[in-house]
């Protein structure tokens, strides 16, 4: 889990923004390429330069992005959900990272739900 229990709503869908983005280009190079390896993370998977946007445009951003994984993945043959790459040094395939990914989002939305409740 991120640092983001100490993160506002706002700043937690710029982090889901930013994930969502570069998980749909190494979704693509995972579909596509042989072995990619998934571009560094700022520290703390955090983007100061989502803070600033407004929160009806980071979810424009994250529904664009999913929208594009969704599309290519509801494409994918079987016999590529397989396919490997790398995320720090360790080896995934495209199932198992979609699968983190998925999971990853759900922690966020479990945490933007607690925030709005207090």
């Amino acid at each position: 889990m991120c640092s983001s229990d100490l993160w506002s709503a706002q700043r937690i869908l710029g982090h889901v923004a930013y994930l969502a983005e570069a998980n749909d280009v190494f979704f693509h190079q995972m579909a596509t390429m042989t072995d990619p390896v998934r571009r560094a993370f700022p520290s703390g998977y955090d983007a100061p330069e989502m803070d600033a946007l407004p929160v009806a445009v980071l979810l424009q951003r994250i529904e664009a992005a999913l929208a594009s994984s969704v599309e290519l993945l509801s494409r994918t043959p079987d016999a590529a959900w397989g396919r490997p790459g790398y995320v720090r040094g360790m080896r995934r395939s495209l199932r198992q990272m979609v699968a983190y990914h998925a999971a990853h989002f759900d922690e966020h939305l479990a945490e933007i739900r607690r925030l709005l409740a207090t």
